[in-house]
């Protein structure tokens, strides 16, 4: 699920990533939120060219919805129980929903979902930092965890989550911009939340402040 708004000048390289996907048999939602820039078109002329084993499912919103309204029309969009989450300004390395559905089916649990680290990366692709430096081993927030007051981020452009989060408690709701702050919780509150240390997104552009 590749969502996009106003990313020009990424949305090609995180199109590439997403049609690079080596897991099959994979949906790929591409959907744009209603840009004033070309990033639709970009997609548009992306998935007319497109080849390779995927299904393509191509949206643009006729009004901006914000992210998470975002979110919940792409997930009304797809068909599959786990849903893998990227925005126009990330790219996926080829092996990451691969990865990522070998963890699941190595657990799964209802309410699972999944997240790993990320390279900040600059206009020239040079890696600037991992988001994330301070946990560099497999861990696991779940409720007990919570209760407990254990430090709680969440990394939506390295996200995979279970149907079970919309099923369970329906669409997010439309105020805020967290959407993957909600997602997080909500697996906590009915599953996990479990994190990897392994980069398998490169985002690009500007982070404004990273964990250290």
């Amino acid at each position: 699920m590749l969502i996009a708004y106003n990313q020009e000048q990424f949305i090609r390289e995180a199109v590439e990533g997403a049609f690079a996907q080596t897991y099959s048999p994979l949906e790929i939602i591409l959907s744009d939120d209603c840009s004033t820039d070309r990033t639709f078109e970009i997609m548009k002329e992306m998935s007319a060219q497109y080849k390779g084993p995927h299904r393509i499912i191509l949206n643009r919103n006729e009004r901006n919805l914000g992210i998470c309204s975002h979110v919940n029309r792409c997930v009304e969009l797809t068909h599959g129980e786990l849903i893998v989450c990227a925005a126009g300004d990330d790219i996926s390395i080829p092996g990451r929903t691969s990865y990522l559905a070998g963890k699941w089916l190595d657990f799964r649990k209802a309410g699972l979902a999944l997240m790993t680290n990320a390279s900040v990366i600059n206009d020239k692709g040079e890696h600037i930092q991992l988001m994330r430096t301070d946990m560099m081993n497999p861990f696991v927030y779940d409720i007990d965890s919570m209760l407990r007051g254990d430090q709680f981020l969440t990394f939506g452009c390295t996200m995979a989550y279970t149907r079970d989060l919309f099923t369970t408690f329906g669409p997010l709701s439309k105020m805020g911009i967290k959407e993957d702050i909600r997602l997080g919780f909500r697996s906590i509150l009915i599953g996990e939340l479990r994190y990897f240390p392994d980069v398998l997104v490169f985002k690009e552009g500007i982070i404004i402040t990273l964990i250290s």
